[in-house]
Order: structure tokens, then C-alpha cells, then sequence
């Protein structure tokens, strides 16, 4: 990956937000140009990645994106100022409860059991509404599943059912090969006839029956942080917190910082870490408490800002390499979710607002 990208001053948060995450929105927009976005679909199951887009929103509509995955309605029927001009997809698996939000909030939902299909029709017909679905290919193999999560089960009930329209596939998987791409098709022919094309949301790339148009579900690889990663991407996060001193000795000063294993910090930790720009080692790990030691007392006075992940302006990158496990996204959606921050987009950089 990428390192990040030069960053501004930015600025101080609450003293009662033990920790915040914060993104560079033009890394961001970058990331998003070298991922190719023509007619992408943005998978906003990342609680990062919805609040990132509900900032960015008419960034991302125009570089090309123009649907987005989501595992609920972003917006109340009753709230207004919801975007206009993006394709909805509500992604599975979701319990059956949740088919008549979707369906009033106009979204395409993706079906993945005969029951799901049956209730939806039912809910379409009490609501006098058509509803456009996407049946969910967990593997190519059509073969491999004749119950009622099948593909071929499904497609051969959709027919019979009032006011549902076959707009596509959800592939879990894609294609391996041509022979799985072929078999696939002959099964449609047989199944639906001489239909148009039909959409395909996938994460990944293969080959694809003529009949079907890939449409590519970007998702958390968006925010440059994976440990592998097929383009070059800036990483566009940065985690702080506040460390409050604990003990002072003349050789070093040991300081605590309110995140711990419940958090979802990962027992092994990047070696170095950054505390007012000084340098601090990791002495341990509870569960609600990172412990942290570092050669002198900073002359900022305390609580001290302790960088965790990205650079600052003032000196210090933790990369997201330098975490030995891999950066663990579960951490950064629980900061967000926890301790949500009221900051509005500044030239260096957002923190993560509320929904």
C-alpha cells in the first residue's frame, strides 16, 4: 500500500472521546479513481464506508458510483434529505422482518431461499408495488445445493410469483472457470428463455456469461488498509486517543489509553506507536486498558494525543503494515460506533460523524 498522504493540522477533539477515527476524503476520491468505479456498487455494510459516504456522497456519484449495498435502509421513511440518483441493494442475509423496509425504501433485494421469495411476492402484492431481485449465488456449482437456498429452485418459483422482477445475481464467489461460466449459462437459458441481460454484483473479477454485465461491489479495500492488495491504494485512516499519564519515573513516564481487548484491539501490536509526535512502546494489554511507555515527558500538557494508526503533521506514520496481524477494522468501527464525533470536513482531513 501506499503511505499516507501529507496531513494538515487538524482539529482537537472533546476531551471525553477516548478515541477517534478520522479519514482524508481526497485519498479517499483517489482510492476510488484507481479502483475503476465505472457503474460500481459501493458496499456499505462498513458502517466506515457508509459514514465516509454519507459525507462524500456527491463525490462518489460523480466519479461514476451509482448503487450502494447496505444491510438496512440508510434513511427513515420520514426522514428527509436522502440522496437521489443511486440504485439500493439490500444485501443478505437478513431475517425475513426486515423484506418490508427494503421494499417500502425502493430498494432490489437479494434472494436467497424460497421462503424469501414467496414472503417478498406477498408483501409486493399488499403494497401494490414491483420489486426487482437479485438471486444469491453462494457458489457457481449450480449443482450443488437442489434445496430451497438453490439457484436453480429459485429461479424455477420466480415465474409464479406476482409482481417480483429477476434483475440479476449476487455472486458470493465468482466464476473459476470458462466450463462453470458456460454450464451456468445453459441453465439460465433453460430456466428463463431468451431473456436481456441481467446484472451480476460480485467482489471479485472472472470470466462471465455473455448474458451477464459485472457490476463491482467495492467495499472496505476503499480505505487502503488491507495487508494485500491487487492496486496500489493510499491508506486514508488514522486513529487517535487520549493517554493520560500514570506513573513518572526520571528514566521514562507510563500513560494509559481507554481501549483494550473488548474494543477489539488484537493481542500482538505495532511495535512503536506515537504519543505528542514522541515515540511509545506497548507494555500492556488489558481489557479495557493499552498501557504505553515512552523515554520523557512530553512538554504538551496532558491528556496527550496518541496516534495508533496514520501519520500526523507534526511527525510519527503508523502504517497499516506495521500492525502484525493485520489492521482490524472491527476496532475502528467500534471507536466510530462508541464514541461518534461532531467534526465537520476540514482541508486536512473528517472525523467520523454520526448517522
Amino acid at each position: 500500500m501506499l503511505p499516507p498522504g501529507p496531513a494538515g493540522p487538524s482539529p482537537t477533539p472533546p476531551w471525553d472521546r477516548p478515541a477517534w477515527v478520522t479519514f482524508d476524503p481526497p485519498s479517499v476520491l483517489a482510492n476510488l479513481e484507481r479502483l475503476a468505479p465505472g457503474e460500481a456498487v459501493l458496499d456499505l455494510r462498513s458502517l466506515l464506508l457508509e459514514r465516509i459516504w454519507r459525507q462524500l456522497e456527491e463525490e462518489f456519484r460523480r466519479r461514476g458510483c451509482r448503487g450502494y449495498l447496505a444491510e438496512r435502509p440508510l434513511f427513515s421513511p420520514f426522514q428527509s434529505g436522502e440522496p437521489e440518483g443511486w440504485e439500493k441493494f439490500l444485501a443478505p442475509a437478513y431475517p425475513a422482518d426486515r423484506l418490508e423496509g427494503g421494499l417500502r425504501a425502493g430498494f432490489s433485494l437479494v434472494v436467497g431461499h424460497l421462503s424469501e421469495a414467496i414472503i417478498l411476492s406477498n408483501m409486493a402484492q399488499a403494497f401494490d408495488r414491483r420489486c426487482r431481485v437479485l438471486v444469491r449465488v453462494r457458489h457457481p456449482d449450480l449443482m450443488a445445493d437442489a434445496g430451497p437456498t438453490g439457484v436453480l429452485s429459485i429461479l424455477e418459483l420466480l415465474p409464479q410469483l406476482p409482481l417480483l422482477e429477476l434483475a440479476g445475481f449476487f455472486f458470493d464467489q465468482p466464476f473459476a472457470t470458462r466450463q462453470e461460466c458456460e454450464t451456468f449459462g445453459r441453465a439460465l437459458t433453460r430456466c428463463l428463455g431468451e431473456t436481456g441481460c441481467l446484472m451480476a454484483l460480485t467482489r471479485a473479477e472472472g470470466p462471465w456469461p455473455n448474458r451477464l454485465q459485472p457490476r463491482r461491489v467495492i467495499g472496505t479495500e476503499l480505505l487502503g488498509v488491507a495487508s494485500e492488495q491487487a492496486v496500489p491504494l493510499t491508506a486514508t485512516l488514522t486513529l487517535e486517543a487520549w493517554g493520560v499519564p500514570l506513573t513518572s519515573r526520571e528514566a521514562s513516564v507510563r500513560l494509559a489509553v481507554d481501549l483494550g481487548t473488548a474494543h477489539g484491539l488484537p493481542p500482538r501490536l505495532p511495535a512503536i506507536v506515537y504519543v505528542e509526535h514522541q515515540p511509545a512502546r506497548v507494555v500492556r494489554l488489558e481489557e479495557r486498558r493499552l498501557v504505553l511507555e515512552m523515554a520523557s515527558r512530553p512538554p504538551a500538557p496532558s491528556p496527550w494525543r496518541v496516534l495508533l494508526l496514520g501519520g500526523t503533521d507534526g511527525g510519527g506514520v503508523v502504517a497499516p503494515a506495521d500492525w502484525p496481524d493485520g489492521l482490524p477494522l472491527g476496532l475502528l468501527e467500534t471507536v466510530v460506533r462508541t464514541w461518534p464525533e461532531s467534526f465537520a470536513p476540514t482541508g486536512a482531513g473528517a472525523i467520523l460523524t454520526p448517522a
